[in-house]
């Protein structure tokens, strides 16, 4: 006789389901938090809150994506792709990917800001 494990509860075993265990990650590499930006984070001034935020991308240890970058720059990916091919933001193309050096990307917002 040959011993079955069980299977977790949240497992189907139904003929054509296609459910998978919650514990199931299809993804190997651990999801990045999505970033949330909250006012009270950021001063009302727009002086500090571009030196804050250029502060807050350099303390980042990840590279940007377009939307994370868009988010925290509150303007539209499109915006920030726009950017990137008119080689005003400099960017990193990994095959058909565009990321975002925190360290690089701190700088070119320091660099244009206006006081």
């Amino acid at each position: 006789m040959i011993a079955v494990k069980s299977l977790p509860r949240s497992f189907s075993v139904e003929k054509g389901s296609r459910s998978l265990p919650s514990s199931y990650n299809s993804n190997k590499t651990p999801a990045m938090p999505r970033l949330r930006l909250m006012k009270q984070d950021m001063p009302s001034d727009p002086e500090t809150q571009w030196g804050n935020l250029a502060a807050y991308i350099r303390q980042m240890r990840r590279l940007l994506t377009a939307e994370q970058l868009a988010l925290l720059m509150e303007c539209s990916k499109k915006c920030v792709y726009a950017l990137v091919k008119q080689r005003r933001l400099p960017a990193i193309r990994i095959g058909s990917m565009i990321r975002f050096d925190p360290q690089v990307t701190a700088d070119w917002l320091e660099a244009r800001m206006v006081m």
